[in-house]
């Protein structure tokens, strides 16, 4: 009557349990034998199926990992060896690639302000050495010269060397910020009074100059 009932055949009679309605489920399970005996087999071969899917999927990961991730490193190469460097990547990796651009076309300006900064600083240099050299010939090789020009000569040689002096002590505090070892402290400074300066060693040796100017943001 749809009860559900267990029975047990015992020594001492048959044990009857009964329970109510819609306590338990019964489902009959029919299988072959051979089935059953193969059931290891088939769960070798479900294990051996799902670890080909996973090893397939991690390669195709790999492999669009090593296809993002390739412009990135040539890049960098680039980078290190002194080279520009643009990256226009999509997905997930286009902040990267930005990032990237900017920094290459930052170092690559900074680059050329240094070789402009280069060429500036050898010609403050070889400009006072050209006149001490002129100044010494003049005063070895021009026995007529009177004290007073002997004077004044040796005047401009060591105007000269002073200002050899400070292009090279600006040589060293620059290596040094670039170090870390100076903290760069900066200070507002008259024009007027520098470029009174530049006027005075331009005009001290006679000889014409082309002065620019460029003011900058930073």
């Amino acid at each position: 009557a749809d009860y559900p009932a267990f029975f047990w055949d015992r020594d001492d009679g048959l044990l009857v349990v009964g329970f109510p309605k819609n306590e338990f489920w019964t489902m009959t399970l029919t299988y072959p034998a051979s089935t059953v005996r193969n059931f290891p087999l088939y769960v070798l071969l479900i294990f051996a199926v799902d670890l080909g899917i996973l090893y397939t999927i991690y390669a195709v990961s790999r492999r669009r990992t090593q296809n993002a991730v390739a412009p990135i490193a040539e890049a960098l190469d680039a980078l290190s060896d002194g080279r520009a460097a643009e990256l226009h990547l999509k997905g997930d990796l286009r902040d990267i690639g930005d990032q990237i651009t900017e920094t290459s076309a930052v170092i690559e300006q900074k680059d050329a302000a240094r070789a402009s900064w280069i060429r500036g600083i050898s010609h403050d240099i070889r400009t006072p050495l050209t006149s001490i050299i002129g100044s010494t010939s003049a005063i070895l090789e021009t026995p007529d010269l009177s004290l007073e020009q002997q004077h004044q000569l040796l005047e401009d040689v060591r105007d000269d060397a002073q200002w050899l002096v400070r292009v090279v002590e600006n040589l060293l505090s620059i290596t040094r910020i670039e170090d870390g070892r100076m903290n760069l402290q900066i200070s507002p400074q008259l024009m007027d009074e520098m470029i009174e300066e530049a006027l005075h060693h331009v005009n001290r040796k006679s000889c014409e100059h082309t002065i620019t100017t460029q003011y900058g943001d930073e």
